[in-house]
């Protein structure tokens, strides 16, 4: 198996297309789903790129599951 390293940009139209597709499936017939997103950077670009979404905001819960909550503006934030 040949593995390429490649930067997470790279990745965010394929992890962002793949979990909109999730997101309307999972709120499909008007139902809610959830979803945990950790802190840092990485997924930054999968976040811009679903934000330019048509996905049904109003029925998904989305929740910040980072274990190091700081205030705005503390160097200990990612």
């Amino acid at each position: 198996m040949i593995v390429q390293r490649c930067a997470a940009g790279d990745l965010a139209p394929t992890a962002a297309m793949w979990l909109a597709t999730r997101l309307r499936e999972l709120t499909g017939d008007d139902r809610r789903c959830s979803i945990a997103v950790s802190g840092g950077r990485t997924p930054w670009d999968v976040f811009a790129l679903l934000a330019q979404g048509d996905l049904p905001w109003d029925r998904i819960d989305v929740f910040q599951v980072d274990e190091r909550i700081t205030p705005d503006g503390s160097d200990d934030r990612n």
